[in-house]
């Protein structure tokens, strides 16, 4: 990418498929969020708790569907250092990146909805 082209994330057909557990490589996410939305769905989340538990967690989800740091870094075009602290769970994504994953991975919505409530069921 040269200085004058503007960013952008990959194209879906460049991003890797991932697939569900039942192997379709694509599945409808529009009945997996909770019945509460808003801020109610969040209600008694401590926010420090649920940063200490997303960033193992991106880091799993990035190790489980990518190659390697150097793929995750041409995919959410960052840099390798930045790749490799997310792979390594040093660091977590946010903001853009997240909604990137998000909007070119649907099915991760219910991924860390489980987890989450995996680790819910473990306290």
């Amino acid at each position: 990418m040269n200085a004058t082209s503007p960013r952008s994330f990959p194209s879906s057909h460049s991003l890797p498929r991932i697939e569900d557990d039942t192997g379709r490589s694509e599945k409808s996410w529009c009945n997996t969020f909770p019945e509460k939305t808003g801020p109610d769905a969040f209600a008694g989340i401590d926010a420090d708790r649920f940063r200490d538990w997303f960033i193992p967690a991106f880091a799993r989800w990035l190790r489980a569907n990518f190659r390697s740091p150097e793929m995750v870094a041409r995919t959410f075009d960052v840099n390798p250092r930045t790749a490799a602290n997310w792979w390594n769970g040093d660091n977590r994504a946010c903001g853009d990146r997240i909604g990137f994953v998000f909007l070119a991975y649907p099915q991760a919505i219910a991924w860390f909805m489980a987890e989450w409530k995996r680790q819910e069921g473990r306290r």
